[in-house]
């Protein structure tokens, strides 16, 4: 597990170029799928135009039909793991929300202010010491 906390942010487009040059052509001859952390040495164009060179990436960890859903990618500057935007996010921003306010229309899990969700746990870390003090 790498931990690293720096992430390319890079667009469909030239993330399925990539997929396309380097494991498109190896179909068949290479397990493609979650398991599969084969590295490829990339010159990567992230979002906002910056070049990375020889930058290390994952490419063969996940299926083409991704690109069908995904509009952004998130490129792990360390270990080229991929990461995107996709259902385990989707739920674990659905449990959050029900955690804090953002049933009114102008907000969303983006824009609730971290104080709001440190308010929360301090509420709660209050409510668990008052259950176990002895008094």
């Amino acid at each position: 597990m790498c931990n690293e906390n720096m992430y390319v942010k890079v667009r469909n487009d030239e993330l399925y170029s990539l997929w396309t040059k380097f494991v498109g052509s190896e179909i068949g001859k290479m397990n493609i799928g979650r398991k599969n952390s084969t590295v490829f040495k990339c010159d990567v164009t992230a979002m906002d135009g910056t070049v990375h060179k020889d930058m290390s990436v994952q490419l063969a960890a996940f299926s083409p039909q991704v690109f069908d859903h995904i509009q952004w990618f998130f490129l792990c500057s360390r270990c080229g793991k991929v990461y995107w935007e996709g259902s385990h996010l989707s739920r674990l921003k659905k449990s959050i929300s029900k955690l804090i306010d953002v049933k009114r229309e102008n907000r969303t899990i983006y824009n609730v202010s971290i104080n709001a969700l440190l308010m929360y746990f301090c509420n709660f870390c209050k409510m668990a010491t008052r259950g176990t003090r002895t008094e």
